[in-house]
């Protein structure tokens, strides 16, 4: 996915920040299955769709934003700390529909990104 991206979109990184984690949650807490991923990047905006390909292993929720403080990081272990980054990265903008053979996944990034590249990957 960063090679996509321009090296200088500010939401390159984000963006690789955010599949990195729905996809280590796919597999280590989804149980494996085929995963299917759509990135699509328009001036100032990346937008997502990942679908999980398998029956939800346990029901997944998304963290409010503005934690302060976490405490024991240990806590968050098993809880989804990954979806901590994610849901703060993309300002809250993360949608989870969870059916019994897929889970779909969306989300958003926005960002000063200015690519003259982004028509849309």
């Amino acid at each position: 996915m960063r090679e996509v991206f321009p090296p200088m979109c500010s939401l390159r990184d984000d963006c690789v920040t955010v599949l990195s984690e729905l996809l280590a949650n796919c597999a280590e807490h989804g149980g494996g299955g085929r995963v299917s991923v759509l990135v699509t990047h328009v001036w100032g905006r990346v937008t997502g769709m990942l679908v999980h390909h398998a029956a939800p292993a346990a029901r997944v929720w998304i963290p409010e934003l503005g934690v302060d403080e976490v405490g024991d990081i240990e806590q968050l272990e098993e809880s989804g700390r990954g979806l901590v980054v994610v849901a703060e990265l993309c300002g809250g903008e993360v949608e989870i529909a969870q059916k019994a053979d897929r889970t779909v996944t969306r989300w958003r990034l926005h960002g000063s990104c200015a690519c003259e590249e982004a028509e849309g990957y």
